[in-house]
């Protein structure tokens, strides 16, 4: 009787195992299994406003950071409308990928940049950065044109504010940078360092 049960129980362990194998191929068969996603979400350009209102336009961040942090391919654009922007973070913008970061639009005309009389102003509050840039981690290359980049806070290279994060402008090594159409305004500290 023990070996009848013994058998019976050894038979289901081998058609469980034999069904969940069964199963695992199925799903790793190109003709089953779910299709990749898109890495990317289709967009091309993003853009930002004050208040999040970019003329129908989208995506449509309120903030730089957010729609910086939502390119997703290289050689993505972030067109930014007239207007002063800052954060609470440690820096008001900090790019690690390729982009194409361009202000002085409206939210009525995204097409041409006027950063002399639409000014895209990026302006710290408090203890922290402007614009920080960290060339390591991008592939191809950042652009920055047509801000005003005002304020910056030199500080020691000691928590909470690194010297990377603290200054008007920070570019690590490493990698292709260029900065066009830039007006700098009030304190600021721009410097280049050696992560």
């Amino acid at each position: 009787m023990k070996a009848q049960y013994a058998n019976l129980f050894l038979s289901l362990v081998l058609a469980v195992g034999l069904a969940a194998l069964v199963v695992t191929c199925l799903q790793s068969w190109p003709l089953l299994a779910a299709p990749p996603q898109s890495a990317t979400d289709g967009y091309s350009v993003y853009y930002v406003a004050l208040g999040g209102d970019c003329g129908g336009m989208t995506p449509c961040f309120s903030n730089v950071q957010a729609a910086v942090d939502a390119v997703d391919a290289d050689g993505e654009t972030v067109k930014v409308a007239q207007g002063v922007y800052t954060s609470n973070a440690y820096a008001v913008v900090y790019i690690t990928h390729s982009v194409f970061l361009e202000g002085g639009f409206t939210t009525t005309n995204w097409t041409t940049a006027y950063p002399l009389t639409q000014p895209a102003v990026l302006h710290r509050e408090g203890e922290r950065g402007v614009l920080s840039i960290n060339p390591r981690c991008i592939t191809t290359s950042v652009t920055v044109a047509g801000f005003h980049i005002t304020g910056g806070y030199r500080r020691n290279n000691s928590y909470p504010y690194p010297l990377a994060l603290s200054a008007g402008v920070f570019i690590g090594d490493d990698g292709e940078v260029t900065l066009r159409d830039i007006v700098f305004k009030k304190k600021i500290c721009t410097l280049r360092r050696h992560f």
